[in-house]
């Protein structure tokens, strides 16, 4: 892979490494220089609708101007404090976080990114039950960090992380939207994971955690179901194991609720929170209850920059924004609306298939005229729109999946936008 260069004003240039830089997937992307709602902005002024908000850290758009006012103002005051001393943004950041989440009373132990509140969530569950080994699923992904890869379910982004074999343990997660699949897929796979518990505990390793995505996002945005991580909860009460929601995409109103945990018959024990916590700031968080949480020793996980007073700021900013807007009703309005106009577009692309989520986060797949995974469609797809100024990602467990997140401050005009403009992309590749 060639690096990218970024020339620098001596005439030199830095070069990034290809490990970070995602231009190959995502060739001709410009530069950006300015992002207000939905859009980014480049040198030139030219708009794009970012329909990616962010890689999900965005449902309040970019620059919204009250988290910018609250930064600004922290940042007058005091910017650093180090992991030793508290400061008066975090205390306030903690306290706003816990009323609006769904535990009473909410412990919050506080991050800095997502992949870092995984691992500090297995530490938690570690510690809590006295027990090592975890149980992950198909299509997980967790962050990149050794901790996080560890339950992360592509192999090939692991290479680089060994781990202990029998530190995790994986199980079957369904695939509702595949014709492929089997039917009963949600009954199958809970067998499947009730077999797994139980040889773990024959084998004198019970789990201590059981830790999933209410939906995959990063491998395609795959909705577990309510059936499924009802009967995951249930299995895991009975293993006396912990609960985990890695909500870092589906949390703060994103499908139509505030915390998917929060739905009536789901109570995970754990529930990790980022991206859009703090709408762009780099802070995340592991929420609970204060018996689990405390469970970990003081001084056993403390950060730098964990409970930063800008992001914390921020943070704090989004709260008092989700409760007085609510856009997780946006989401859902604008995301069945949404749904309504890509459901008419599947029924008339043959190339269109498995239109699936919820609220805001969406996703279709792209086939060949033989019915089989086209990542080259997705790909081609995802670059015709940014040629007319629509910013999509793609990807997923087979690379053929284009997934629409727009931030949930999406207005009518803006969706109708984001809806044209995929329909002419796909009538241009049919």
């Amino acid at each position: 892979m060639k690096p990218h260069r970024n020339p620098l004003p001596d005439g030199n240039s830095a070069i990034e490494a290809p490990s970070t830089a995602q231009l190959e997937a995502y060739p001709g992307l410009p530069r950006f220089t300015k992002g207000q709602g939905c859009w980014l902005f480049d040198a030139d002024g030219h708009r794009y609708f970012d329909a990616t908000a962010g890689s999900g850290a965005l449902n309040l758009g970019h620059n919204h101007p009250q988290v910018v006012e609250a930064a600004i103002a922290q940042t007058r005051n005091l910017i650093h404090t180090g992991s030793i001393f508290h400061s008066d943004a975090r205390d306030r950041f903690v306290a706003r976080l816990g009323e609006f989440s769904p535990f009473s009373p909410c412990t919050v132990l506080t991050c800095v990114a997502g992949t870092e509140a995984v691992e500090a969530a297995l530490k938690v569950a570690r510690a809590y039950t006295g027990r090592t080994p975890v149980i992950s699923f198909s299509y997980a992904y967790h962050g990149k960090s050794t901790g996080g890869l560890s339950v992360t379910w592509r192999q090939a982004l692991r290479k680089y992380s060994p781990q202990a074999a029998d530190a995790v343990q994986v199980a079957p997660y369904p695939l509702h939207h595949d014709p492929a699949a089997p039917m009963g897929e949600t009954e199958a796979c809970l067998d499947e994971l009730s077999t797994i518990i139980g040889n773990m505990a024959r084998a004198g390793a019970p789990p201590a955690a059981l830790i999933l995505e209410p939906v995959a996002s990063s491998e395609g945005v795959i909705p577990a179901g309510n059936a499924f991580l009802q009967g995951v909860q249930q299995l895991a009460r009975n293993a006396g194991a912990l609960l985990i929601f890695d909500e870092l995409w589906t949390g703060m109103g994103r499908c139509g609720v505030p915390f998917y945990g929060g739905q009536a018959g789901l109570e995970p024990d754990l529930i990790l929170v980022g991206k859009s916590v703090a709408n762009g700031f780099p802070i995340s968080a592991v929420l609970g209850s204060q018996e689990i949480l405390a469970s970990l020793p003081a001084g056993l996980h403390t950060a730098t920059f964990a409970g930063h007073p800008v992001g914390c700021a921020a943070g704090s900013a989004v709260i008092d924004l989700m409760q007085t807007t609510q856009p997780w009703v946006s989401a859902s309005d604008q995301g069945e609306a949404l749904w309504q106009g890509l459901k008419t577009l599947q029924g008339e692309m043959a190339f269109i298939t498995g239109l699936r989520g919820e609220g805001l986060l969406l996703g279709f797949d792209c086939v060949d005229e033989t019915g089989r995974p086209s990542p080259e469609k997705a790909r081609t797809f995802a670059g015709h729109a940014q040629e007319k100024g629509l910013l999509l990602a793609y990807g997923g467990r087979q690379g053929n999946t284009v997934k629409v997140t727009p931030p949930l401050t999406m207005d009518d005009s803006e969706r109708e936008f984001l809806m044209t403009t995929l329909d002419t992309v796909a009538k241009g590749l049919s």
